[in-house]
């Protein structure tokens, strides 16, 4: 006996989990597509201002990346997360970082399946609705603060879900005070985990007035101050209350509308991240229609809330993902157990198995550590520079061979930040996708309208006195600048063209 009782031990420490493989999952897509952490146009100007800031102590304040927008104040809320980036990247490179961004986003399908065994659902099920979420999240896996926002949301929301469950009081809730901290610095996602919280608190003191005692009205004080806390905490940033409302002024330019992530997404042609959205939202309407899953009033709300912030721009679906994948995977579990049956015994043997193992508790670590080595191993697993994503190393070296020639240069937003990254101080960019400092003034007056190549573009450019332009290969700006006498082509590579002036072009009246 024994010995059985040894070798059922030792499977239990050894079977592999289900949790190390939606950590491994993440891991591997940025082997397979070792641009896919770097394609965001941001991840540039965020290494050099994290830099600037190691070197010099200073938090950014206003602008110093573009001529255009030179001085104007800059709310620069995630900058704890760029001088980490920069450190990381002075450490080991943009491997490093790729490793360490790779490993927060990994995190999160880890969080909702554990949440997931927690509140009764079927391990196989459970597996496959969080690596349904993570479809969603993967669109998002960049090396970009937002991860941060992801992990830290869905460790609250599992938090709350504990607390509505009295699993658990305020202290958890002190707890995300402190982690609230950080994440205003890094982010300005926290507004999301205020928001859920503000959901539960209102639920919550809507229950205790239907209840009795004073217990219940105790329990909802302790849990209010503490959420008081949560939001008092978000006030220690370099800006203060200045970051929210820069925060609220920046959602609401018209402007945002027009990158991918803040438009609605496309039901039609969004992508692999947009159907497995779509499978959510069905799933969830699906198993609700059965009457078999039951939801908590505050997760009821929150997901009706992150639903509608999804349906109005497409990087909200990660939000929601992380709020309903727990639904759908209780939802679809407790109709498998109504239903007993061939695929019900195999589902249910096998969460039983999954949920007597623990060697997930020492394989996600090893995994996390092996994929830091083999990354960092002098393979090119990971991407090391960020030649070739946006900007051609071709079109950067033509650059810097004459760089005084693009003192006064044209560039659409998605260079911005490689360029910042490759040549500032040296040179300063026209614009980058940090909507916040231009305004809509400006991206509406000037930008579009030589991006779009609209009437009048010339007048643009010759009013700000620009001399070089560099363009994404087959734009409309770049057919408008090839047909114009007032330009001549200086380079050209499939990613890149690069124009100079050749006579003045029109002005402005």
């Amino acid at each position: 006996m024994s010995g059985t009782g040894e070798r059922w031990c030792a499977r239990r420490w050894l079977a592999p989990g289900f949790e190390l493989f939606v950590f491994a999952v993440v891991l591997a897509a940025i082997w397979v597509n070792p641009e896919m952490p770097l394609r965001d146009p941001g991840t540039g100007w965020h290494i050099v201002a994290g830099r600037d800031f190691l070197e010099s102590g200073r938090i950014p304040r206003e602008d110093g990346f573009s001529f255009t927008a030179q001085g104007r104040e800059w709310v620069g809320g995630a900058w704890l997360f760029d001088a980490a980036a920069a450190w990381l990247v002075s450490l080991g490179g943009l491997p490093l970082l790729t490793v360490w961004c790779g490993l927060l986003s990994a995190l999160v399908p880890v969080i909702l399946y554990r949440r997931m065994l927690s509140e009764g659902a079927w391990a196989p099920v459970a597996l496959a609705c969080a690596m349904l979420a993570q479809g969603v999240l993967l669109m998002h896996t960049l090396n970009r603060p937002h991860v941060v926002s992801y992990v830290l949301f869905a460790w609250l929301i599992t938090d709350l879900a504990r607390i509505g469950r009295r699993e658990a009081g305020a202290g958890r809730l002190w707890l995300h005070a402190a982690l609230m901290v950080v994440w205003c610095n890094c982010h300005r996602g926290f507004l999301a985990g205020l928001a859920a919280v503000a959901m539960f608190m209102a639920l919550e003191w809507v229950a205790a007035a239907r209840g009795r005692g004073e217990g219940v009205r105790r329990r909802c004080v302790g849990l209010s101050a503490a959420a008081l806390a949560m939001a008092a905490a978000t006030l220690c940033n370099p800006w203060g209350i200045r970051l929210h409302t820069a925060t609220l002024e920046y959602l609401r330019l018209e402007s945002v509308a027009r990158w991918i992530e803040n438009a609605p997404p496309d039901l039609l042609g969004g992508g692999s991240a947009v159907v497995a959205f779509e499978v959510m939202v069905l799933g969830v309407l699906g198993v609700l229609a059965t009457g078999r899953l039951r939801v908590a009033p505050w997760e009821a709300v929150a997901a009706v809330f992150f639903l509608h912030q999804a349906l109005r721009a497409e990087r909200h679906m990660n939000l929601f993902a992380i709020v309903a994948a727990p639904m759908l995977a209780r939802g679809l579990s407790a109709l498998f157990m109504a239903r007993p049956g061939r695929l019900s015994g195999a589902l249910a043997r096998v969460d039983g198995q999954q949920r007597a193992a623990r060697g997930w508790i020492w394989q996600v670590p090893v995994a996390a550590v092996l994929f830091l080595a083999v990354s960092m191993g002098g393979r090119d697993l990971c991407k090391r520079d960020l030649d070739g994503i946006h900007l051609s190393r071709g079109a950067a070296e033509h650059i810097g061979a004459s760089i005084a020639r693009f003192d006064r240069m044209y560039n659409p937003v998605g260079l911005g930040g490689s360029l910042i990254y490759r040549f500032w101080p040296r040179l300063r960019v026209f614009v980058d996708d940090r909507n916040e400092i231009y305004g809509d003034r400006f991206l509406f007056g000037e930008y579009f309208p030589v991006e779009d190549a609209r009437p009048g573009w010339e007048e643009v450019l010759g009013a700000r006195g620009i001399t070089a332009a560099i363009l994404i290969s087959g734009s409309l700006s770049d057919r408008a600048f090839r047909s114009s006498p007032n330009w001549a082509e200086d380079y050209r590579d499939a990613r890149n063209a690069i124009y100079v002036r050749v006579r003045p072009g029109p002005r402005s009246p």
